[in-house]
């Protein structure tokens, strides 16, 4: 409570005029992520190819008020572990999202840039699990290289779903 507070630069009392609950201020602040990231999710799934989308996913994930938020999101992993209200809450959030990135995989598996044996519901769930262990690493330890990690997770995922990597994005991660 008191790390929302200080992000929010408002007292306890303050708070708790908006939201009567903590539970209702963290259903707050998960659905105006999920609007945020629905819509990230969407503008990516525009792009000419599944890497392409991951690559503009990964970018938007490595925004500075991304990378400042990871310690939040932490503490609301934790609260869902403890509350069944907010577990549900992200559940929702994460269908949503799955349902998104399930919609990118399928049509990578319709172009023939990802494998016809792929599940898209596996890659959805594999690429959403990886961007959340990845973030909550880097949430936990500020030494932690995210930047590098996840630009080569997400190559990594990609070739492991019998995705075709063109040789400049192979060479892009290996070189930073």
């Amino acid at each position: 409570m008191r790390d929302i507070c200080a992000a929010a630069e408002m007292s306890p009392g303050a708070l708790y005029r908006y939201f009567p609950s903590k539970d209702e201020m963290i259903d707050a602040v998960v659905e105006q992520h999920q609007a945020h990231w629905e819509q990230i999710v969407r503008f990516a799934s525009q792009a000419d190819s599944f890497f392409d989308a991951l690559d503009y996913l990964t970018a938007r994930s490595l925004e500075e008020d991304e990378v400042m938020s990871m310690p939040l999101w932490l503490e609301i992993a934790a609260e869902a572990s403890r509350n069944e209200r907010i577990a549900e809450v992200r559940r929702a959030h994460y269908d949503v999202l799955t349902a998104e990135f399930a919609a990118l995989a399928a049509r990578a598996v319709a172009s023939g840039e990802l494998s016809t044996t792929t599940q898209v519901r596996d890659v959805a769930a594999v690429v959403l699990s990886a961007f959340d262990g990845l973030k909550m690493r880097r949430g936990s330890d500020v030494e932690f290289d995210f930047r590098r990690t996840l630009r080569c997770s997400v190559l990594m995922l990609g070739l492991a779903f019998g995705g075709k990597a063109s040789n400049a994005r192979v060479q892009r991660v290996q070189g930073e």
